[in-house]
């Protein structure tokens, strides 16, 4: 099987003008470009956040019956 990656040069190797090529131009044509949507990370955010607290009081639970001497009173 063939490597299909290029051999990139060492940072120390000087590269030649012609070698170096321009950044392709953005597209100028507004409907090129999708538009933006909105990044939905907030339900997920709230459920990872509930089922650590739930966790940590399952947890709690589990110690504090395990050792009940543990909590003063």
């Amino acid at each position: 099987m063939q490597d299909t990656e290029t051999r990139r040069p060492p940072a120390f190797e000087p590269t030649r003008p012609e070698a170096r090529t321009a950044p392709a131009a953005a597209p100028t044509r507004p409907s090129a470009t999708p538009p933006h949507r909105k990044q939905g990370h907030g339900k997920h955010a709230w459920l990872a956040l509930g089922l650590t607290g739930l966790l940590g009081a399952v947890w709690a639970m589990a110690i504090a019956s395990r050792y009940p001497n543990i909590l003063p009173g």
